[in-house]
């Protein structure tokens, strides 16, 4: 019975992990810890550059749709808008049209980088074209704080067509 109460080591039991494993086993997480965090934040980044991008898009589609209807004179337009909309605010209120109520936004997006609302807005330009007739016309919209540039192009050539 001696024999089998005492543990291999010669009177010591053997039941648990030494502190040099332990500290082991610790310095391995924190080292794949420390490499995953990296990947993780640019995950996160990459995350917001896609929802900004689907933001834009949704917003040049609304910017089109309110120009296309506004070239075919189905409302009124203030002089010198070149048929773009003033602001984001007049693309979800929407527009009079023969007596209905046109949306071109649900809501304006929200910047995923600043997280809020505030867009600027630069007047409309126009941008020379080699083909006749078929000018560009550019609308920019930046986050406020202006730290970054995100242009919204309303390209319209000749036939109607993107190019």
């Amino acid at each position: 019975m001696q024999l089998l109460s005492r543990g291999y080591y010669g009177g010591r039991r053997s039941c648990g992990v030494t502190l040099i494993e332990l500290m082991i086993a610790i310095t391995i997480l924190l080292i794949l810890t420390g490499a995953a965090i990296p990947i993780v934040r640019v995950q996160i980044k990459r995350e917001r550059e896609v929802e900004l991008r689907r933001d834009l898009w949704e917003m040049r589609d609304a910017i089109d749709r309110y120009k296309d209807l506004a070239d075919r004179n189905a409302f009124q337009i203030k002089v010198g808008s070149e048929g773009y909309p003033p602001d984001l605010d007049t693309l979800v209120k929407g527009v009079d049209s023969q007596g209905k109520k046109i949306r071109f936004l649900r809501r304006i997006p929200v910047d995923p980088m600043t997280g809020n609302t505030d867009w600027g807005c630069a007047r409309c330009r126009t941008i020379p074209s080699p083909l006749p007739g078929a000018g560009r016309t550019c609308l920019t919209f930046l986050p406020s704080p202006p730290a970054r540039l995100w242009t919204v192009l309303s390209t319209r050539t000749g036939d109607g067509e993107y190019p």
